[in-house]
């Protein structure tokens, strides 16, 4: 690739790297926020919640490993530290709420953001024709669904109480 072809494929990636690192931004926030539930959450389903939650934080960690592994195949630098999370990420600090029934709406409710974002960053990908951080998207939008429909089909209005 000569000079100038190398300087178009950057330019022309800038701003997929900029969503990426968005995302990245939100996924650690929601890990750190889903840790911090994970805590202290209390109820008569604290068990399988707080096993959930440990298991979501997991996802959650693996999928921000992946966006800044790929950030730096595409020569540019994850936006990790404590500021670009404050700055960067989408997401309202948690309250300390402890009641299950607010804590799965606020999961819920993030989950759909963070959804949100990495299907604007696949467009993205997509159009730039960056197949590789096409497929990494497309996992991790997988991995955010199933984590969005366990907490619907979770959520209080959806238990049959018959």
């Amino acid at each position: 690739m000569e000079a100038k072809d190398t300087e178009n494929h950057q330019n022309k990636n800038s701003s997929l790297i900029h969503q990426l690192n968005e995302l990245l931004a939100d996924v650690i926030a929601l890990s750190l926020k889903a840790k911090n539930y994970h805590w202290n959450l209390e109820g008569l389903a604290f068990i399988p919640w707080h096993v959930w939650l440990d298991e979501a934080t997991t996802r959650l960690h693996e999928e921000a490993d992946s966006l800044a592994e790929r950030i730096r195949m595409q020569g540019a630098t994850p936006k990790g530290s404590m500021e670009s999370l404050r700055s960067h990420n989408r997401f309202l600090e948690g309250s300390l709420n402890r009641e299950e029934s607010l804590v799965i709406a606020q999961l819920k409710q993030d989950y759909q953001l963070l959804i949100y974002a990495v299907e604007n960053a696949l467009d993205s990908a997509t159009a730039h024709k960056d197949y590789g951080t096409t497929d990494m998207l497309t996992v991790a939008l997988r991995v955010f669904q199933k984590d969005l429909w366990y907490l619907k089909a979770s959520s209080p209005e959806n238990t049959n109480h018959n």
